[in-house]
Order: C-alpha cells, then structure tokens, then sequence
C-alpha cells in the first residue's frame, strides 16, 4: 500500500511538469504572457494543482484499502 502511495503521488506530481511542457509547445505560455497573469502565480497553481492530485491519489487509495479490509489504527495510516 504504502509503494502505491508512493508511485500514485509521484505520477501525479510528474504528470504536472508534462502538462506545462505540453502548454509550452502548444503555445500556451504565449499566450498567457498577454493577459494580466504573472509567472509566479502560474506556477504556483500548476504545484498547488499537482498536491491537490497526489492528495486525490492517496486518498483513494486509503478508501480502497479500508474498503477491502485493511485494518489499522489511527496513527498508523497517518504514518
């Protein structure tokens, strides 16, 4: 449980960085540079958005584990 935490977390933070690349070659980046949008605030969205899919990722993964009978205690799943 704990590697799929893992690769699930990490897929979703690396699929991030794709995304903007992605964006780039498109020309996306261009054409946001017009609007009143600041590169910082671009990028601090793209890594909050990037920990709200790790978040989404472990968290179901926690459901299907206590769905399917994994049983521990408080603590533990925190850990």
């Amino acid at each position: 449980m704990v590697g799929l935490a893992a690769f699930g977390t990490m897929n979703a933070v690396l699929s991030s960085g794709v995304r903007i690349a992605a964006e780039r070659s498109v020309g996306w980046n261009r054409q946001l540079r017009l609007t009143p949008l600041s590169t910082r605030a671009y990028f601090r969205v793209k890594v909050l958005t990037a920990c709200a899919m790790a978040l989404v990722a472990i968290a179901l993964l926690y459901t299907a584990g206590a769905t399917l009978g994994v049983r521990l205690q408080a603590g533990n799943w925190l850990a």
